[in-house]
């Protein structure tokens, strides 16, 4: 049976802009986030790289963030702290494709495959968790706090809250239900303001001859379908943002109860003023 390899998953042009598109709560897209899967085990071995997911990679992230940082008045010395740790991370991920890319080519049958590929998501997993250490020693508590705060301004935060927001809340089995419906019936929106921006795809007729010497011809898709179109990408992030913002609005006014609104308002502290957003980066 055909095995598959594992491959750092990357993040597409379509998960970009949506990610871009949470003004609430910025994004910072300066590299790809060190979190792959492993693509089906089989004998292949191999791992999966889960610190990209983890809630203190994600916190380095928000905390790097221009609008964060400034609300948190970093100072000179901790952002060069935080900058350090993020340059490591992405080295680490970074050697991590180098080295699955090299066992890739060598292919699934080769010696020591599964025990090379497992080896290699442990080492990034190790050099990862080190690398954030000293960035996120060096938030303080008033700074955890207000990151806390920042975090349940995220627009969607009650489609799958924490569990310490539940409590707070009293949310109800019901209510995170009605919460995760909503949530699905909105999906529709965006995916429709992220089609209506793609490139249409562009055929490519190929023709060979075959053994026989007749002519045969096949037709591929160049590498731009697919992608966002540059001339689009403003106006489909605008679509997104509008489309996220009905979904937020029907979410705290459908699912929550007068009492729940005042005390997630206290949550979430003052508003956080957000940098300007930049248009979704094409291929």
């Amino acid at each position: 049976m055909k095995t598959r390899t594992p491959r750092p998953r990357r993040r597409s042009p379509l998960a970009l802009a949506l990610f871009l598109s949470c003004a609430a709560l910025p994004s910072v897209t300066r590299s790809a986030p060190p979190q792959t899967n492993s693509g089906g085990g089989g004998s292949a071995g191999g791992g999966a790289l889960t610190i990209g997911a983890s809630r203190e990679y994600q916190t380095l992230q928000r905390v790097l963030d221009p609008a964060v940082s400034a609300d948190l008045e970093i100072p000179p010395a901790q952002r060069r702290i935080l900058e350090e740790s993020q340059r490591r991370c992405d080295a680490a991920y970074h050697q991590l494709q180098q080295t699955v890319n090299r066992l890739e080519r060598a292919g699934p049958l080769a010696p020591n495959f599964g025990r090379d590929l497992s080896a290699a998501y442990a080492c990034a997993e190790r050099d990862i968790q080190a690398a954030m250490k000293p960035a996120l020693a060096s938030i303080t508590p008033a700074q955890q706090a207000r990151l806390r705060e920042i975090e349940y301004q995220h627009p969607l935060i009650l489609v799958n809250p924490t569990p310490d927001l539940v409590d707070a809340l009293g949310l109800t089995p019901q209510q995170l239900e009605q919460a995760r419906q909503i949530s699905k019936e909105a999906q529709a929106d965006s995916w429709t303001a992220l089609r209506s921006g793609f490139r249409p795809p562009n055929p490519v007729r190929r023709e060979f001859l075959s053994r026989d010497g007749s002519v045969h011809t096949s037709s591929t898709f160049s590498s731009a379908a697919g992608n966002l179109d540059p001339a689009n990408a403003r106006e489909v992030q605008q679509r997104i943002h509008e489309s996220m913002a009905r979904e937020d609005r029907r979410l705290r006014e459908e699912v929550l109860t007068p009492d729940q609104q005042q005390r997630l308002r206290k949550l979430q502290g003052r508003p956080l003023k957000p940098s300007a957003p930049s248009a979704p980066r094409t291929n």
